[in-house]
């Protein structure tokens, strides 16, 4: 698979990340990799059923990590994937159960959801926890994602300011922090 992601070949990497989690059904950094790579492939009706069975799978899971990936995969598309009701229970059950080295990414995919679904002013008090949560470990990831969400809810309120303020903090973050394309490889 990492071959694949190295060439660019989205769709293979993603059949092969698929592949393993048929294998390890409980490994959702499977499950996400797969799903991350079926959008960048541009496989949207592949992408929304795979997610689907995702959080089916995960919908009464106790583990915080299965539920804040579930959660965060049903709404990066356009058009939100699953049940709102799930995904937003899925999403709390992380923030509550969240902690460790990545506390931070749980108020940040709650915050994810709350946008997705129209809920500006509840997005941006998940992401002043999930930088409160930062603060000490400096995730650049985290901290990029947060400052795009914040654009994206300010100016759906209106705050256009603000908007500019949180794209140009995340500009420098990104210019500062992931310089090179194999930061950002990375992660898979």
């Amino acid at each position: 698979a990492m071959q694949y992601v190295r060439g660019q070949r989205w769709a293979d990497a993603a059949s092969d990340f698929q592949s393993a989690a048929r294998l390890q059904p409980d490994n959702t950094i499977h499950w996400m990799r797969a799903a991350v790579l079926l959008q960048l492939a541009g496989d949207q009706p592949e992408y929304d059923t795979y997610v689907n069975q995702m959080v089916e799978r995960f919908r009464d899971t106790n583990s915080a990590n299965h539920a804040e990936r579930s959660a965060k995969l049903s709404v990066l598309p356009l058009v939100p994937v699953g049940e709102p009701s799930t995904v937003e229970r899925l999403a709390d059950l992380g923030v509550r159960r969240g902690g460790g080295p990545g506390a931070p990414y749980f108020p940040c995919a709650r915050a994810l959801v709350h946008y997705r679904y129209g809920e500006y002013q509840p997005a941006l008090s998940a992401l002043g926890r999930s930088d409160r949560l930062n603060s000490g470990r400096r995730l650049p990831d985290v901290h990029a994602i947060n400052r795009v969400l914040e654009a994206l809810c300010q100016a759906r309120l209106g705050r256009y300011a603000a908007a500019d303020q949180a794209m140009e903090t995340c500009s420098a973050a990104l210019r500062s922090k992931l310089r090179d394309t194999q930061t950002l490889y990375s992660t898979f």
